[in-house]
């Protein structure tokens, strides 16, 4: 029964080669290549575990593959911005539907915001015909004297919701004058306080 764990080996062991190799791939063409996390490891783990003696060594399937490896570096990180922007620690929950689209802007503790705007339906973005669905901003945010001020999301930008009656209103600051399709603009935005 070694041909099982071998064929393992031999699928896992090139699933690793091709993860290893999309960093190659990624500085030689300049664009992000992403690995296949997990498949690889799991495949070199099983096929180690097969033979008497490579089954102590079994575990050194999870570093040879560098999809594996490199998703256990980043898990920390992801876990932390997963915790920073669960609903535990949401302040602050803003949303509105304007012509088409629908706003979703949240502030966590920490001073961290998110900003989520879906298109019903997508609309251009740029002078190809590519169409944008969605789009997202993160970034940080105080509070002044009842106004909510959103910084460090896009090259400069700032954005401000203030309360105007029983809704809130945006204004932002250093958008773009000359952009010919302003999707992601968030000004004149109608909100209401869901938190």
């Amino acid at each position: 029964m070694t041909i099982l764990p071998a064929i393992a080996l031999m699928l896992g062991g090139l699933v690793a080669f091709f993860n290893w190799y999309s960093i190659y791939a990624s500085r030689k063409s300049g664009r992000f290549v992403s690995t296949v996390p997990l498949i690889g490891s799991a495949l070199l783990v099983l096929g180690f575990l097969g033979f008497r003696h490579t089954r102590p060594y079994a575990w050194l399937g999870i570093i040879i593959d560098y999809g594996t490896l490199s998703l256990m570096c980043a898990a920390p990180m992801l876990i932390r911005e997963a915790w920073q922007i669960s609903s535990i620690n949401l302040l602050h929950r803003f949303a509105g539907a304007n012509s088409g689209r629908r706003d979703d802007i949240r502030l966590f503790r920490k001073s961290i915001f998110t900003i989520r705007c879906v298109y019903e339906p997508p609309v251009p973005c740029d002078e190809y015909g590519a169409l944008v669905q969605s789009y997202g901003f993160r970034g940080k945010w105080h509070e002044r004297e009842g106004v909510f001020r959103l910084e460090e999301y896009a090259d400069g930008r700032v954005l401000e919701i203030r309360k105007a009656g029983a809704r809130f209103v945006t204004t932002e600051q250093n958008y773009p004058p000359d952009k010919k399709y302003p999707y992601d603009k968030l000004d004149g935005l109608e909100l209401r306080i869901i938190t």
